[in-house]
């Protein structure tokens, strides 16, 4: 493990978002093609949890276990490709806001360094995929946004 933390945006939908909530944000799961990128993760990294279709911002989130494999899938999924090796990391919610209380994106992307190569008016195309590497300085402006949101409820 090495000593600087990665920051990660989980991106994703109704039904992955109801998924790792029934699994109390204690685990997730992506398919093989997000093997590079759940391989860079390390324990003590940080998430902000997104559901992209509300477009709001739900969750600070720690990973608790370096990724490892099971031939099983995290979603019930009617895709006709299959996916063989699904990739897993155990996790630790911090903050989990209501659905009343999450963050609407809308007031927040303008912010962002990492939407900053979107258009304005596009940035939602930006968390279109279910994992993203976010600059620190985003992780610690959602952080605290989601951190005083809980505070104040």
């Amino acid at each position: 493990m090495n000593n600087l933390k990665n920051f990660w945006l989980l991106s994703q939908n109704q039904h992955e978002f109801k998924k790792y909530k029934s699994m109390k944000f204690l685990v997730c799961g992506w398919p093989q093609r997000f093997r590079k990128r759940v391989q860079r993760m390390e324990i003590g990294d940080n998430i902000i949890l997104y559901n992209s279709i509300q477009r709001k911002f739900f969750a600070t989130i720690i990973i608790q276990s370096n990724y490892y494999i099971k031939n099983e899938p995290y979603l019930d999924t009617e895709s006709i490709i299959p996916n063989n090796y699904f990739y897993y990391i155990k996790t630790k919610p911090e903050i989990i806001l209501s659905d009343l209380d999450a963050i609407p994106a809308e007031s927040i992307a303008p912010r962002l360094e990492y939407l900053k190569k979107w258009s304005p008016e596009r940035w939602p195309l930006a968390f279109f995929d279910s994992l993203h590497l976010l600059p620190q300085q985003d992780y610690r402006l959602l952080e605290n946004i989601i951190i005083n949101t809980n505070l104040s409820n």
